[in-house]
């Protein structure tokens, strides 16, 4: 799939250096028009965050991995800063029927 800018495209239909006969260039127009739009974040990868303990220190501490790229961050966000995913919330074990 490659986006275009679809008003751009009309604009050198309508006023460009295409010769097309008037029915023709209004049929491509409203062809153009009457394509569905798609939804940028619908492109977005989605991850969760992974969440483990760990020692910085001496000190116990819960780390954060980016199920997508692996991307350890410190902080719960709602976009990884290293791929861009959008994280998700997870089911708890006890929503999915694990151990209560």
């Amino acid at each position: 799939m490659r986006l275009i800018d679809a008003d751009r495209m009309k604009e050198e239909l309508l006023w460009g250096n295409v010769f097309l006969p008037a029915i023709q260039t209004n049929t491509l127009v409203d062809l153009i028009d009457n394509q569905p739009t798609i939804d940028p974040e619908s492109l977005r990868p989605r991850a969760h965050w992974v969440s483990d303990w760990m020692y910085v220190n001496g000190k116990q501490v819960c780390a954060k991995w980016c199920s997508s790229c692996g991307f350890q961050s410190w902080m719960k966000t709602d976009y990884c800063h290293h791929c861009g995913a959008k994280m998700e919330e997870m089911a708890t074990e006890k929503e999915i029927g694990g151990a209560p």
